[in-house]
């Protein structure tokens, strides 16, 4: 098959519609590329789940990539930044790190310290 002939017109699969994207690489949330593909098919449009309400300077426990005696070490810090979601679909949240500076860190992997 050649790039830009449509591809066979049988079910599951695109018929006479081409999705190109800007660049080289397109980063699609989930409920982007359920858009195109819940387009194709007829289906609903998938949900995003909200972003938690972690206001800047809020005490967290982040795993700092250590391992000692089989159990994962962690640096008590402070957020940086309200959650935001990147490429991936995923929530994170910006962290000030000893020794490596602000550093991107996904929501599901820390701990929110109570107050």
């Amino acid at each position: 098959m050649k790039v830009g002939h449509a591809l066979p017109d049988t079910p599951g699969q695109f018929s006479e519609a081409w999705y190109p994207a800007a660049h080289r690489y397109e980063f699609l949330t989930p409920s982007q590329a359920w858009e195109i593909v819940g387009g194709l098919s007829g289906g609903s449009p998938m949900a995003e789940e909200p972003l938690p309400d972690l206001p800047p300077a809020s005490p967290v426990r982040v795993p700092n990539g250590n391992v000692l005696d089989g159990q994962t070490q962690y640096d008590i810090t402070r957020t940086a930044t309200r959650p935001v979601r990147l490429s991936d679909g995923r929530a994170y949240v910006v962290v000030n790190m000893i020794g490596r500076g602000a550093v991107h860190v996904p929501l599901d992997t820390i701990d929110i310290i109570k107050r």
